[in-house]
């Protein structure tokens, strides 16, 4: 399957070796749970020697890049907690950054990375991340006729009438030819698992900033977190999730150039942590004098209510204004 750019079939471990590690890390964190002692030591071990195994094959830890450094291998890595070192993390966030500036700011992941781009970029980039989603997605193929090459997730060329089917064609001699994965927005050629999946958790999860708890204590939205993400091109969102408690509401808007005010309604018995996005602690209003200021949020924990916050965003990457 055409996963991304660079990416072979000698080179599935550098895709699938990260999930390997995602499940057992969960598998373990489960055990542990469900009071499973000798259960939770075998798969976290597992965990940790597949960590150590990809790291030590893939990771370069200077550059940060993982094999050669496309989209998808850089974004398996940095979505599954705990995979790369903390001191090479860094390093390797930027070099997903720069590789989607030389890939001239389209995506180049499959369907199977497409949504842990999504999650990578929610917390260290959300601007660029809807960028790279609503740049050029819904234009005309590039070329009329033969084997058009679509400007969209994938970034993959999808072959047309006429187009010969390779040596790993799905159904040879077929026309159109479906010798690569078809990926687009409007979903009417795709011939795996929709791309709309990890639009909707960047609308949700990264704009709206509705984020499930981390642990299992916190299931069933009784803890979760409110981080909404403003970015360039949006000035209003208006988002509701139907949470087992009651309705999560989070409406934000933009009043130019950098007011940002947040409306939210915390259903009943549950509590939030809101981080409001703002330049600094004193630019952010409604927090109260709880609140903690870091990394261009100012948190709060809330218990079921509702909410209004308003602020003094941050400056937008300037990559990112130029798009």
């Amino acid at each position: 399957m055409p996963e991304c750019s660079g990416w072979g079939f000698d080179a599935t471990p550098v895709i699938n070796t990260p999930g390997l590690y995602l499940l057992s890390k969960t598998m373990g964190e489960i055990a542990a749970f469900l009071g499973r002692d000798s259960d939770a030591a075998s798969f976290s071990g597992l965990a940790g020697a597949t960590a150590a195994a990809f790291n030590a094959a893939y990771l370069n830890s200077s550059s940060g890049v993982y094999s050669t450094g496309q989209q998808c291998h850089q974004a398996m890595a940095l979505a599954m907690e705990g995979l790369v070192p903390e001191a090479s993390r860094a390093a390797a966030v930027a070099a997903l950054v720069d590789r989607a500036a030389a890939d001239n700011f389209t995506l180049t992941v499959g369907f199977v990375s497409f949504l842990h781009e999504v999650l990578v970029l929610a917390d260290e980039d959300p601007a660029l991340m809807h960028a790279l989603i609503t740049r050029r997605n819904y234009g005309p193929e590039r070329f009329s006729g033969g084997c058009a090459d679509k400007d969209g997730p994938g970034g993959r060329p999808s072959t047309a009438f006429g187009c010969a089917p390779g040596a790993h064609a799905m159904s040879a001699g077929a026309f159109p030819s479906n010798d690569l994965m078809k990926e687009s927005w409007q979903g009417a050629d795709a011939m795996m698992p929709s791309l709309v999946g990890p639009l909707l958790v960047h609308s949700y999860h990264t704009l709206a900033g509705v984020r499930v708890a981390e642990t299992l204590e916190g299931a069933g939205f009784r803890n979760f977190s409110i981080m909404p993400s403003p970015v360039p091109g949006l000035l209003w969102l208006n988002a509701t999730v139907d949470s087992p408690l009651g309705a999560v509401v989070v409406n934000w808007r933009v009043a130019q150039p950098s007011l940002f005010f947040l409306e939210i309604v915390v259903p009943p018995g549950a509590t939030a942590l809101v981080g409001v996005p703002s330049i600094s602690a004193s630019a952010a209003n409604g927090a109260g004098e709880g609140a903690q200021w870091r990394e261009g949020r100012s948190f709060v924990r809330v218990g079921s209510g509702h909410f209004f916050f308003n602020s003094t965003l941050p400056a937008a990457p300037a990559r990112v204004m130029e798009l």
